[in-house]
């Protein structure tokens, strides 16, 4: 980091009045360069009385005097201070409007789309167009966008959901992936605000942070729809659709208790490892846990003990996880990991390990998990998918009927649930046809 490069950052934070360095202290406090780090590297986050603790898993403690070299940190600092004074900067030169939009056909004005890059390169975007593009009372073609956060199919099912409304209600809508950064996901609402989008449909990071942005740019005037997540206070946005995420997973958890009266004998103690997020979704993986373990605590005669958790919602950092807690437990029974990528990688992580004796359960199905379901090495018991189509389809809807001044009142500010489906080891048939509509959605 030179001492020039040092001198323009610090030029162009002085130039920020009062109020704005503030808003830049907080945004670096929130996107601190410990946290980040602690996320990349899979490891446990806490906070205790405003301090932060990084806790680096065994198989990363030899990365950490290079993680933390001065030159490092001061060069990562110095790029969240140059992003974030460029897009307050930015922030401050966008006009806030209010935009009624037409109510009645007679209104409306038939537009042909045109292309429009998004100059953000912080995440990948897809462009998906159509053929004609609703107008605001204005005359102003609707220009929306959908953002997901991983590259799993979960995530490729809610953006199809989000292109497909926009299609079929004839919106213009760029897709995006932030890939888990909170910075990117920053970059990109603020580019979206920049470039005048109406509205973003997305699938929030996280419940803190990206709720703050996402606040931001609706006062800013680009309207807000979110999906896959349940927050308490979402008066601002126009809609969102999501799982209950508790009764999700008890579904699954009723799988697995099931399976339990029929494997062990009463008086068993069940040792459990799970899998989650915690450094970046601790209500939902909190509600996840919870929905799952449950319906096992329910038994009667049985003693559950959660002997291990990590955080791994990535299947190849699930599969190095759960070589991690067999190491340290390796009497554990039953793997529970809660999400798609958790319970592949457990699954793949238990059969690369050659046990017989030890079985998984977990949330979202795809094509690989019901494989996996129906596979003869009998290690996945059960699975409960969302309906992550659906819920990007609405998300959307709701967000494009809220542009053009439709009544939303059945949505507006609030989260609604999406329903799900139980899927076991031996019910081949249900299997199949979910694969069969599965394929059809996935085209």
């Amino acid at each position: 980091m030179t001492q020039k490069s040092n001198k323009s950052i610090l030029t162009r934070v002085r130039r920020l009045n009062n109020s704005k360095k503030y808003k830049l202290i907080n945004e670096i406090y929130k996107l601190c360069v410990p946290k980040e780090w602690c996320i990349l590297l899979n490891t446990s986050y806490k906070s205790r009385n405003g301090g932060r603790k990084l806790a680096f898993q065994p198989r990363y403690k030899e990365k950490e005097s290079e993680i933390f070299k001065e030159e490092n940190i001061m060069k990562k600092v110095a790029a969240i201070i140059l992003s974030l004074v460029m897009s307050l900067g930015l922030a401050s030169c966008a006009t806030t409007t209010n935009t009624t939009t037409a109510t009645t056909a007679t209104t409306a004005t038939t537009a042909t789309t045109t292309a429009t890059t998004t100059t953000a390169t912080a995440a990948t975007t897809e462009k998906v167009t159509s053929t004609s593009g609703e107008t605001t009372a204005t005359g102003k073609a609707l220009k929306v966008a959908g953002v997901v956060f991983q590259e799993d199919q979960f995530m490729k099912l809610v953006q199809l959901g989000y292109a497909a409304a926009a299609k079929d209600n004839g919106v213009e809508c760029n897709l995006a992936n932030t890939n888990g950064d909170t910075t990117k996901e920053l970059e990109l609402i603020n580019t979206y605000v920049a470039q005048n989008y109406d509205g973003i449909a997305i699938c929030p990071i996280n419940e803190t942070t990206s709720i703050e942005a996402l606040r931001k740019a609706d006062v800013d005037g680009v309207k807000i729809a979110i999906s896959n997540l349940t927050l308490t206070d979402v008066s601002f946005i126009y809609g969102g659709y999501t799982s209950n995420q508790y009764d999700l997973c008890a579904e699954s958890g009723k799988i697995a208790a099931a399976f339990i009266k029929a494997t062990y004998p009463e008086g068993s103690t069940i040792k459990i490892g799970r899998l989650g997020a915690m450094s970046v979704l601790p209500d939902i993986t909190r509600d996840r846990w919870a929905g799952f373990l449950d319906q096992l605590t329910a038994l009667k005669g049985y003693t559950i003990d959660v002997v291990a958790e990590q955080d791994a919602w990535l299947q190849d950092d699930a599969i190095a996880a759960v070589d991690d807690m067999l190491t340290a437990n390796p009497d554990i029974n039953i793997f529970y990991g809660f999400n798609e990528g958790s319970a592949i990688g457990a699954t793949m992580a238990v059969k690369n390990a050659g046990l017989k004796d030890v079985y998984v359960f977990g949330i979202d199905a795809n094509e690989q998990l019901c494989n996996m379901l129906e596979s003869d090495d009998n290690i996945l018991q059960g699975t409960t998918s969302q309906d992550p189509y659906m819920m990007g389809y609405l998300t959307m809807e709701a967000l494009i009927k809220g542009l053009r001044g439709e009544d939303i009142s059945a949505v507006k500010g609030k989260v609604l649930t999406t329903s799900y489906i139980p899927l076991a080891r031996g019910d081949n048939a249900k299997i199949d046809a979910f694969l069969k509509d599965l394929k059809e959605k996935m085209g």
